[in-house]
């Protein structure tokens, strides 16, 4: 649908450590199934910042930023906050992280559930990778339609759950009724 050279998708643990959970890609990469990475690969504010935007794209990670004029608003002299731009500078030490990775583009779509942060689809191309608009709309929606099913399968899951916990604890009635001591 992107055109991206891989998606994953990318879970986080109780600790804010994460793991790659579901990948596609071509044959010739390499795969990141399976693997584990640290809470500091994705640290809290960039966390905040994918909870409160349900998208994050960078087309082509060697940009070149350019300053805002003025960098301060003027009515309060305070620094501009971009944290709900969807184009917007990016950390140098995520460029580093991506450039490492072999990364030229991006683009990542928040997984939310139970008013959390859940996981992440990660999309990696090894080009620069210009998507338009329209697919950008629509991947926000699939995440979001993603993010309202993980809600359901957490439900059905609980409901099963609750079923077996009630099927002991009749089974366990059961027994101490059998038994005269």
């Amino acid at each position: 649908m992107t055109g991206f050279d891989r998606v994953m998708i990318y879970r986080f643990e109780a600790d804010d450590s994460g793991v790659v959970i579901a990948e596609e890609k071509p044959s010739h990469l390499e795969s990141y199934l399976g693997l584990h990475y640290l809470m500091i690969d994705i640290p809290a504010p960039a966390r905040k910042l994918f909870y409160r935007r349900w998208m994050r794209f960078i087309p082509d990670i060697n940009y070149t930023p350019v300053k805002l004029i003025p960098t301060n608003y003027p009515l309060t002299n305070t620094p501009l906050d971009l944290s709900n731009s969807v184009l917007r500078g990016v950390y140098p030490c995520h460029i580093e992280y991506l450039q490492n990775m072999g990364v030229a583009g991006s683009m990542t779509i928040s997984l939310i559930n139970d008013k959390r942060l859940w996981g992440l689809i990660a999309c990696h191309h090894y080009t620069p990778q210009l998507v338009d608009y329209e697919t950008r709309k629509a991947c926000e929606f699939l995440g979001q339609f993603a993010s309202i099913e993980l809600v359901h399968q957490q439900e059905r899951e609980l409901h099963v759950y609750q079923r077996q916990v009630k099927a002991i604890e009749h089974e366990l009635q059961q027994t101490f009724l059998q038994e005269s001591n």
